[in-house]
């Protein structure tokens, strides 16, 4: 009996509950995909996230260090604090600066450190009225004796300068017509002897021409109104005038450092040596350094002598490694570069 055709639609390849054993599987790798693609896609977040986070030690940003050398106006210290050697002597002077010097005149005091046992001072005099003083310790400043130079007649001094333990060499003025002479000694001030070379390579501060310093190239006019100090032993022309040091370089150029409440200043092997008064946590005399060209210059703290609460004309000078500081009625030596004495 032939077979008829069976009526009605064709049979569906999917039942209606979802559950052909024949489904196709691309289905299947559809779902696999999308759910790798979801995956990967939650790791690169995570990702991103991590790589953007901060961690915890540094979470709190610190501004950079800046540096100045114009301080802000600070707080009179208070009477007899900073110890002697102990004070940071850092900042600017402050509101009422003690001392009876007047900065914008030339220096005159001298102090020509031989080592830490003997040296050498001087006191300007005037001329023709007055007369230059010498004298030399040889106990660390314990007793000063007077140098016999009456000889001499040297009534103004400009310059004095230590050349070993027992020899010197002063540049000044002799006599009533004041004549510019300088003299050596080699007897620790025994005999001295007019010496022509010393003259000719002599840097001063001549009190009639206070603004000029004498070279032994010619008078040189340092670019500001108040030359105090010829600073002793640069490489380099070196002026300590009002608040500031000034060094002329090979070229003529000046370079500069403002020092605020700068008295003396001195060369040493490391620079600069420089002695400031009215210095913020410094109730005397502040020390600091800076390097000799004043290239990028920044002070540096030393120490504080805080028994000269009240200076008067200041000279400083250092040799073989001791500093010595002349001021009032007393001197004082340092070992360690003005940190204690």
């Amino acid at each position: 009996m032939a077979r008829g055709k069976r009526s009605g639609a064709p049979r569906s390849l999917w039942r209606r509950d979802g559950g052909s054993s024949d489904q196709p599987r691309w289905r299947t790798w559809l779902i696999v995909g999308v759910a790798l693609f979801l995956v990967i896609d939650v790791v690169v977040i995570a990702l991103a996230l991590a790589q953007n986070r901060t961690p915890a030690d540094v979470s709190t940003s610190r501004p950079i260090p800046t540096f100045t050398d114009t301080p802000a106006t600070p707080a009179t210290p208070a009477p007899g604090s900073g110890g002697a050697g102990s004070g940071s002597g850092s900042g600017a002077p402050a509101t009422g600066a003690p001392g009876a010097v007047d900065d914008t005149l030339p220096a005159t005091r001298f102090i020509a450190a031989d080592n830490g046992t003997s040296a050498w001072r001087a006191t300007q005099g005037s001329c023709p009225t007055g007369a230059g003083v010498i004298e030399r310790t040889t106990d660390g400043g314990v007793t000063w004796v007077n140098v016999p130079a009456a000889s001499l007649d040297l009534r103004q001094i400009f310059r004095f300068t230590s050349l070993g333990a027992s020899s010197a060499a002063v540049v000044g003025t002799t006599g009533d017509d004041c004549t510019l002479e300088a003299f050596r000694t080699f007897s620790a001030g025994s005999t001295w002897s007019a010496n022509a070379a010393e003259l000719a390579a002599a840097t001063y501060i001549d009190p009639a021409q206070p603004t000029v310093v004498q070279t032994p190239a010619g008078p040189v006019t340092p670019p500001c109104p108040n030359p105090r100090q010829v600073v002793p032993g640069t490489a380099n022309l070196t002026v300590l005038c009002t608040d500031q040091l000034l060094s002329q370089q090979s070229d003529g150029a000046w370079s500069s450092a403002q020092v605020a409440g700068a008295l003396a200043a001195t060369s040493t092997s490391d620079g600069l040596t420089v002695v400031r008064a009215g210095v913020q946590g410094c109730a005397g005399l502040s020390i600091a350094t800076l390097p000799a060209d004043l290239s990028g210059a920044r002070l540096t703290p030393v120490g504080c002598l805080a028994a000269e609460t009240s200076p008067a004309e200041v000279a400083i000078s250092e040799s073989m490694g001791s500093l010595w500081l002349w001021s009032n009625a007393a001197s004082y030596v340092s070992s360690d570069g003005g940190a204690t004495w």
